[in-house]
Formats: C-alpha cells, sequence, structure tokens
C-alpha cells in the first residue's frame, strides 16, 4: 500500500516507458537520479529528448551503478579498438565486469545508436549477474512491447527512456546482495537512506511496515525496499486506506496503558513525524481505520471486537485536525444489527471530492462541507458507486433487483429501476446484479447497462450485460458495447458468465443488434475485446482442471448482416486432440479452425 499518491502515475505518453505506480515524467526522473548522484546532464542540460551512442549509454549506465569514481580511477583492458579516449574507462569498466560484450570481437559499436534491448541487456547484467542469458531482460526490467515500440516502431531509444529504466530498475531485486537495486547502492555508500528518500519522495512511491528492534515494534516508510524515516511511536497501527491516500499525512492508532485506552495519531507521510496526538473515549475500540476526508475532515470508522471473537465495525469519528470526536454512533449507524456489521475495512465508504457516502444498516450517509445527510434505504442495500454528486445503490431481492441513484444534496432518490428475476433461486448467478464498473461512470451485469454521470443514473439497456467495451473512433470512443443474452438462461465462461449476443447501445438508449442469436449460432461468447474498429470475441469450453478449448473470432459485416471470421483455436489438453503431434505441437490448430469456420459458412454466418 502507497500513501502520497505521486504524480504523474499515468503519463506513460511522456516517456513510452510506463511503470505502474511511478511518477512517469521524465524530468521529474531525471532530478531523482541527478540527486542521489546516479544521473549527469550535459552543458545543454538533461537533453531528455535526445537518442545516445553505446559509448554514452555505457557513461550513464556505469555513473547509474554508482561506480564511476572506481572506474576513472582504475586501467582497465577491453579488446574494443573503436573506443574514444573519453569513454575508454567506462567501457573497460564495463567489460571487466562482464556487463557489455561489444557487437564483435574487436568492436565495441561505440558510434552507434543504443537500443532499448541492448540497454535492458546491461540493466539485467547489473541485476542479476553477468552469466545470466540475454533474455532475463523480459518481463522484469522492460516489456518485449517496449523494445517493440522504441527500436523497431520508433527507431530510437532516447535519454528519457533510459532514465525511465533505470528509475524502475531501483525497486527490482538485485540477486548478488539479496535486496533491492536501491538497498544495494544505500548499502554501497552510492547515497544514503535518508537522501533517497528525500529525493524520491514524488518518484517512487512509499510503502509502509513494521520493523521489529530488539523486541519493539516501529513502523518505517520504505522507498524502493530502504527504510528511509521512522515513526517514533511504538506499536503504531497505521490504518491500510490512510495509506492509498492522496494526502501527505498517514492515521494511525495504538492501545496503551492498562485500561488499554486507544491513542490517535497523525504522522507525517514523507518524514514519519508526529503532527498531532489525540486520546480517545472508546472502550473496545481497537483501532481506527481511515475512510475518506470530506469538507476538510477526516472520517474514521472504530474497529472493535464482536461477539465471536472476529472483528466488527463501531462507530465513526471525525478528526478536525485538533481533536477527535464521534461523527456517527454506532447505535445510528448499525442499529441492533451492530454485531453483524463486518470489520471496518469491509465497510460500503467511497470518497469522490470532498463527499464521503458511508452505506449504514438502514440508512445511507452523506458527509460533506455541510454536515452529514442521510437517506433511509432497506436493510441489505449495498453502495455500489459514488461521483462525489450521486450515489448507486443496489437491494438484491428474490424476485428483483433495485438500482437506485441517491442524490447527495437532497439525500433524496432520484431515480429507480427494477430489474426483475429472470430464473429460479437455487444456481449460482441467477440474480440480476451489477458486479462492474468502469472509471467513466458505467455499471452493468445481468441486471442491464446503467451510467452514472455528474450526479444523474440513467438505465441505458436493460439487456444482461456480461461484457463491455468500447471501439476507438477516432479522436472519441464509440458508443458502449455489450455481451448480452436472451433473458432466463446463463451462458457460462470459465470464471463468469457470457453471452451470445452482441448489442450496440447508444447515450439514448438506442440498441443496434451487431450480432443476434437467429440463426443460433452456438457459440458460448466468454468474453470480447476490440482492436482499431473491430471486436474479437472468444469461447472458452472447459476440459478440467482449469484448462479450456478457446476458439478465437472476428465479427465483421454491417450491423443485420454478420460475418464471422475464425482466426484461432488452442486447445486446453492439445495431445488429446486429433492431429497433435510434438514434432508440430500446433499443427492441428489449422483443422479446427477450417471446421468451425465451415459450420459458419453453413448457417450463413460465414464468408
Amino acid at each position: 500500500a502507497f500513501a502520497h499518491q505521486v504524480d504523474n502515475t499515468d503519463g506513460s505518453w511522456n516517456t513510452n516507458v510506463y511503470t505502474e505506480d511511478l511518477n512517469n515524467d521524465p524530468q521529474a526522473q531525471a532530478e531523482m537520479l541527478q540527486a542521489l548522484g546516479l544521473f549527469l546532464g550535459t552543458d545543454k542540460g538533461f537533453e531528455l529528448n535526445r537518442q545516445m551512442t553505446r559509448c554514452e549509454g555505457a557513461a550513464m549506465l556505469v555513473r547509474f551503478l554508482g561506480k564511476e569514481a572506481a572506474a576513472l580511477a582504475g586501467d582497465w583492458e577491453h579488446p574494443f579498438s573503436d573506443v574514444p579516449e573519453w569513454a575508454d574507462k567506462y567501457v573497460g569498466w564495463l567489460y571487466e565486469q562482464g556487463l557489455t560484450r561489444g557487437v564483435s570481437a574487436g568492436e565495441y559499436g561505440a558510434a552507434q545508436s543504443l537500443t532499448l534491448e541492448q540497454y535492458a541487456i546491461f540493466l539485467s547484467r547489473a541485476l542479476y549477474g553477468s552469466d545470466i542469458g540475454d533474455d532475463a531482460w523480459k518481463g522484469t526490467v522492460a516489456q518485449e512491447e517496449e523494445a517493440e515500440l522504441w527500436d523497431r516502431v520508433n527507431g530510437m531509444f532516447n535519454r528519457d527512456a533510459a532514465v525511465g529504466l533505470s528509475v524502475r530498475v531501483l525497486s527490482l531485486y538485485h540477486s548478488a546482495s539479496g535486496s533491492t537495486l536501491a538497498q544495494y547502492l544505500a548499502d554501497q555508500g552510492v547515497f544514503t537512506a535518508e537522501e533517497l528518500g528525500e529525493a524520491a519522495w514524488n518518484v517512487l512511491p512509499s510503502s509502509y511496515g513494521g520493523i521489529e528492534e530488539e523486541g519493539h515494534a516501529y513502523v518505517w516508510r520504505k522507498v524502493a525496499g530502504v527504510p528511509v524515516a521512522k515513526c517514533p511511536v511504538e506499536g503504531l497501527y497505521v490504518s491500510s486506506a490512510s495509506q492509498s491516500s492522496p494526502l501527505d499525512y498517514l492515521h494511525g492508532s495504538a492501545l496503551r496503558g492498562e485500561d488499554a485506552a486507544l491513542e490517535f495519531y497523525q504522522i507525517d507521510a514523507r518524514t514519519m513525524e508526529v503532527l498531532a496526538a489525540s486520546a480517545l473515549e472508546a472502550p473496545g475500540c481497537l483501532a481506527l481505520d481511515y475512510l475518506g476526508t470530506a469538507g476538510g475532515k477526516d472520517y474514521l470508522m472504530g474497529e472493535c471486537p464482536g461477539a465471536d471473537g472476529s472483528l466488527r465495525a463501531e462507530a465513526l469519528y471525525v478528526w478536525d485536525g485538533e481533536s477527535l470526536s464521534v461523527a456517527l454512533s454506532a447505535g445510528t449507524l448499525w442499529g441492533e444489527a451492530g454485531e453483524d456489521v463486518p470489520y471496518a475495512g469491509g465497510t460500503a465508504s467511497i470518497a469522490a471530492g470532498e463527499t464521503l457516502a458511508l452505506a449504514g444498516a438502514r440508512e445511507l450517509f452523506f458527509l460533506s462541507e455541510e454536515g452529514i445527510k442521510s437517506c433511509p434505504v432497506e436493510e441489505g442495500t449495498e453502495l455500489l458507486g459514488f461521483d462525489g454528486l450521486g450515489a448507486v445503490t443496489q437491494l438484491i431481492l428474490p424476485e428483483a433487483t433495485v438500482i437506485s441513484c441517491i442524490s447527495a444534496a437532497s439525500a433524496a432518490v432520484t431515480a429507480s429501476y427494477t430489474a426483475e428475476a429472470d430464473m429460479e433461486p437455487g444456481d449460482y448467478g441467477y440474480e440480476r446484479t451489477l458486479p462492474y464498473f468502469t472509471e467513466n461512470g458505467y455499471y452493468y451485469g445481468e441486471a442491464g447497462l446503467y451510467r452514472l454521470r455528474e450526479g444523474v443514473l440513467s438505465q441505458l439497456s436493460s439487456r444482461p450485460a456480461a461484457d463491455l467495451l468500447f471501439v476507438r473512433e477516432g479522436a472519441d470512443s464509440s458508443d458502449p458495447i455489450i455481451l448480452t443474452h436472451e433473458p432466463g438462461v446463463r451462458i457460462w465462461g470459465m470464471n463468469t458468465t457470457g453471452g451470445n449476443m452482441i448489442v450496440r447501445v447508444g447515450e439514448n438508449g438506442e440498441e443496434t443488434v451487431l450480432l443476434s442469436n437467429e440463426p443460433a449460432h452456438g457459440i458460448a461468447i466468454a468474453g470480447f475485446f476490440a482492436t482499431d474498429s473491430a471486436i474479437v470475441f472468444y469461447s472458452e469450453k472447459s476440459v478440467g482442471m482449469q484448462n479450456a478449448d478457446v476458439y478465437t473470432y472476428v465479427l465483421a459485416g454491417a450491423p443485420g448482416e454478420p460475418v464471422i471470421l475464425v482466426t484461432d483455436f488452442s486447445a486446453g489438453r492439445p495431445e488429446t486432440m486429433e492431429g497433435f503431434s510434438w514434432e508440430d505441437p500446433e499443427g492441428y490448430a489449422a483443422a479446427y479452425i477450417q471446421a468451425e469456420q465451415a459450420r459458419l459458412d453453413r448457417l450463413g454466418l460465414g464468408m
């Protein structure tokens, strides 16, 4: 879990070397490496958009490994005749360490442009040893798709991409030391833990965990596996939700004294210093879990032992920056159901903007700068989503599922839709529910397709929506396309339900059937995805032990005139398939593809 969400974690467009949870801005990455002494610019600055020669890459790698002083101070030998004088010691040091081998026995390829694959190989040897294979970088230091983009599509590898790879590998395992590369460099004195903690604050994510010291447990901030700052409070429990929040501080609690009184702490996420502390009058409360911030106040759920020994949610507390107090009592939140309420981490609460939505036993609460508002709901109502203006709820009943939208401003129901049950209870998955949602406000499942936008919920289709995709068209996405099926049936995939029809749904609810089941095509579609303007779908037939026979299809043709092309087949247990041989393990597939295409052709669905 990470606190203080760093900037540009989705900024892959900046560098085309994207690493999840990192600040992917190459300027910020270069500044961090420079502060650690691992990267230097030129008299023209960092020159991040410029390509590098193999000699420049050698110098950058030596510097990144913290060995520049050692390299320049030593006398190194190498067999290459094309290395300029300024790069001789860098290349020589790399060669004697087994980190580079040149392009031939006598040439280093000094003037050639460095490729991403070559730099990734250098880094993988530095991580895993000089004897590691040249393919060890794949899936660790870099992805093959990145090499394809830089080396073959773009035909260049710039300094910004090299910086991106270098920052990425700091968190990777270094086999010789048994730690991360960052920890190894710190142990070698290349930089201190404190310097790493300062330089990496807005580039590398921080994680928080306990380290035991002579029987005493303290929480440390770690960066790339390196402990960089220690909280002085012993036995502190740090709320996991506060670790993944965008705040620059953490919420912690600890039990003190014989009466096990609870103390609350606000901790600086960067320095781990205590910013504030407050005692809490809550007998039996074990810890506090951060739920969210609304109206400039932080809300935390109490965690208490249940009658059966499990943990349950208790009262809701509010921290105003100076003191902690009860915002909603346990009775108000849970009523008589208090003992059955799960541990606070499972409590349904969603923070959006400056408002927090929280589902109690029979009320939905909205906490904002205006205070606390509530809307009565039936017991068992689930909070599915919240955009700061409206909350989507779901109530599953034997005869139907009720999907509603509740306004945060008025705390009133503004829309309600009913998805009637279409199957008898008893089989898993018979219920019509909304288990899936997207970042742009779509909710979908057997209960249909809905969209929450600016607090308004609309039902776009009452058809079951087993899967959802958007086909990219120009600069904008198309209308949503759903994988669906007729009422009263369930089509099973390997791990979820599927469908046998594909329908495009407009924002006004207008539907265009792209693939119907008339005539019945006999394909149990497990899922689909888009490639440019085409729709690809696949079927999965279980053959046991989580193995499946998988056919892949492309949907072509105009609406109402579908054409299905069979493009691939793979068997879950190919050794049992007719035509399989160990000499040509994929040779059997063509016959199955041709047979399936012929079957569809006879139905009038092929070419």
